[in-house]
């Protein structure tokens, strides 16, 4: 390529350059500069209610589960989880033997977690829960804020057979026909400050 520009020329870009099967480049002199990526579109941040999930055998009905039986019980659990998220307009954003769904409300998230256990319970398996509301922020259908990390935890703190949820959430259905009982105050790793905890009532 000439360099008739001379000096002034210097630093100015050239057009691209374009051909069959050839990324976009810039043309600087007789050097080619691959274009910079664009940004990554940013996080939406949305209302939104969490839940997640786990599952363990109930010791109160069953002693003990056969090695071979356990992965077919988790297989149930995820068919029962994809169910009634679906039934409760949830999106499942991450399974494994924990589950998240997020909500765009938090009375379907308690409806949906009372679903679960339910189901669960005719399996001889004990659910376990956090629920947490507030503004999130989504990516790709991914739950990307804090809002899934403090319902893990509050996850964390459930015994077998308990629904938990933030007391922030709790006061987003207050007058709409759910039952909770005080489960007290905790530390949620991670987060600084006491969580005032209650349990969700069938």
């Amino acid at each position: 390529m000439s360099r008739a520009s001379g000096a002034a020329g210097r630093g100015r870009r050239a057009a691209p350059l374009r051909g069959a099967g050839v990324v976009d480049v810039d043309v600087v002199d007789d050097e080619l500069e691959v274009l910079p990526r664009e940004d990554p579109e940013p996080a939406e941040c949305v209302a939104a209610a969490v839940m997640f999930t786990d599952v363990a055998p109930s010791r109160a009905r069953v002693p003990s589960i056969d090695e071979r039986t356990w992965p077919e019980l988790v297989d149930e659990y995820r068919s029962i989880v994809r169910r009634q998220a679906a039934r409760y307009n949830g999106t499942r954003v991450q399974s494994h033997e924990g589950a998240f769904v997020r909500f765009s409300g938090p009375y379907s998230a308690v409806r949906c977690a009372l679903a679960i256990r339910r189901d669960l319970h005719d399996l001889n398996l004990d659910l376990r829960a956090g629920l947490h509301a507030g503004d999130g922020k989504v990516r790709d259908a991914d739950i990307t804020d804090v809002i899934a990390h403090v319902a893990s935890r509050i996850c964390c703190i459930a015994s077998s057979g308990r629904v938990l949820a933030s007391q922030v959430l709790a006061e987003h259905v207050a007058g709409l026909g759910l039952v909770f009982d005080d489960a007290g105050t905790y530390r949620l790793d991670d987060f600084l400050g006491d969580w005032h905890l209650l349990a969700v009532r069938e």
